[in-house]
């Protein structure tokens, strides 16, 4: 490129579209390409901080293109909502060329430095988990025709998440929130909280909400995905007092498809009891009968509830979750099986020591009850802001999906436990019975069916034969 004698703004279109072609890139090579003296770039990147975000510590300073998104902020704010109920502006975020972001985080309360911005090459695991998806995720191009939001969150790009992020998503999972339009979403909500319902009252409301969920998203769901709504429950009785949760159901009764639905349903609440009660860290869950559909109530574990008002509304504090799946993706690209992606992230350093070990227990739990879904997203740590030490949090979405629909069908696959590795079997003991407590449980339950509970006698007896050989496995 020829030497430039310009300065100024009039060498803005020259550098963005140099960065736009390049990428990140430090301010020697920039001026040097350009043929700019280092007074002249640093007067241009000054002029251009509009168009151009800078990241780093000074010595490795990197400057990279902005990007627009159509009806999002340039400068995004993330808020945290602390376990307290108490906003905490993180930082701000904005998208850079080509599908990058740059995250600047707000100044520390008395510090004279200057905060040092991080350059993500493509979508920040932080956002990863927030960006819609299932079931929950199919009604809302229908709620916000206003965004132009394709109908499958499948199909929605990071720009397209963004609108509705920025704006409507101030109840997403865990506990940050994007944009100024949610931001003031979330202050709405504590002036009205959502509303309650009374555990008696929970078998009519469920069916009430059950049949908006199914005709707003448009009959039964697509990929498997299974129908489900939030909700907030109260409770006198209980010291919780008021929970949020989200409730799961079945068809209407009267097809063997509502019958398998409902099966796993009791078999995901057993699960999540037989492991708390062995030890683990389990979601709290009950099931609600009503008189046509089984609803499963899982209690989030990301929300803690503060204080409800004389209109029967609850206000919340939050706690923040990461999937494995987002840490997987930033940090190892590995996508292995959880136990494979935790060692992982625990060599890194970057989950406590311990974590590999209680990972594989949770996942041998789930192949001795034939959990055939145990994907990386359904694996979540608790942390705290955006850089803080991921811990485990608690066990959710446990049950035998190997028994999951088939194309609508209520189906009967062979199923046999895992035959153990040598790394697998010094841990199996430890879920061993576990997991023979859930299917005895299974078995003796006589809200589940006839034929799953003789399903569940015969997957009982192979991991009691497997009980039998891995006593002499382990010395």
């Amino acid at each position: 490129m020829a030497p430039s004698t310009e300065h100024g703004s009039s060498l803005e279109p020259a550098l963005i579209k140099f960065l736009r072609a390049r990428g990140p890139l430090d301010g020697a090579t920039i001026a040097a390409e350009l043929k700019l003296s280092q007074p002249t770039f640093s007067r241009l990147v000054r002029t251009a901080s509009p168009r151009v975000a800078a990241f780093g510590a000074r010595k490795n300073r990197r400057y990279v293109a902005r990007r627009e998104i159509d009806r999002v902020e340039a400068a995004i704010p993330i808020h945290e909502i602390t376990a307290e109920g108490r906003p905490r502006l993180l930082g701000f975020l904005s998208p850079a060329a080509t599908d990058g972001f740059v995250f600047t985080p707000s100044d520390k309360p008395g510090s004279a430095s200057e905060p040092i911005a991080s350059y993500f090459p493509a979508t920040p695991h932080f956002l990863e988990d927030l960006l819609p998806q299932g079931y929950l995720g199919r009604h809302l191009s229908i709620l916000h025709p206003d965004l132009d939001l394709p109908a499958q969150p499948k199909d929605w790009s990071t720009n397209t998440a963004l609108r509705y992020l920025t704006r409507h998503a101030h109840d997403s999972i865990g506990n940050l929130i994007l944009g100024t339009g949610s931001y003031e979403g979330w202050l709405r909500s504590l002036i009205r909280p959502p509303p309650t319902v009374d555990t008696a009252s929970r078998a009519r409301v469920y069916a009430e909400r059950a049949e908006v969920a199914l005709d707003t998203v448009g009959g039964s769901s697509v990929g498997g995905d299974q129908p489900k709504f939030l909700q907030v429950v109260s409770d006198e009785k209980k010291k919780a007092g008021t929970r949020a949760v989200i409730v799961k159901f079945s068809p209407r009764s009267g097809s063997d498809a509502a019958e398998r639905v409902a099966d796993l349903l009791h078999c995901e609440c057993i699960a999540l009891k037989i492991l708390s009660a062995h030890g683990f860290d389990a979601a709290r869950s009950e099931i609600v009968k009503g008189e046509e559909r089984t609803f499963l109530e899982v209690e989030r574990f990301d929300r803690v509830w503060l204080d409800s008002n004389r209109d029967g509304g609850a206000v919340f504090g939050r706690t923040g979750l990461v999937s494995l799946a987002a840490l997987d993706h930033h940090f190892v690209g590995s996508t292995g099986e959880w136990p494979v992606v935790s060692s992982e992230l625990e060599k890194m350093r970057l989950v406590p020591a311990g974590t590999a070990r209680e990972t594989l227990r949770r996942f041998l739990f789930g192949k001795l009850i034939a959990n055939t879904d145990m994907h990386n997203g359904n694996l979540s740590f608790r942390c705290q802001g955006l850089a803080a030490l991921p811990t485990l949090a608690p066990i959710y979405d446990m049950g035998p999906m190997h028994y999951a629909l088939r194309g609508g069908e209520a189906t009967w696959p062979v199923w046999a436990p895992l035959q153990p590795s040598r790394g697998e079997a010094d841990a199996l003991p430890q879920v061993l019975p576990a997991a023979l407590a859930f299917w005895e449980e299974v078995v003796r339950d006589p809200a589940i069916s006839e034929r799953f509970r003789r399903t569940a006698k015969d997957n009982l007896a192979q991991v009691a034969k497997l009980e039998r050989v891995t006593r002499f496995l382990v010395p």
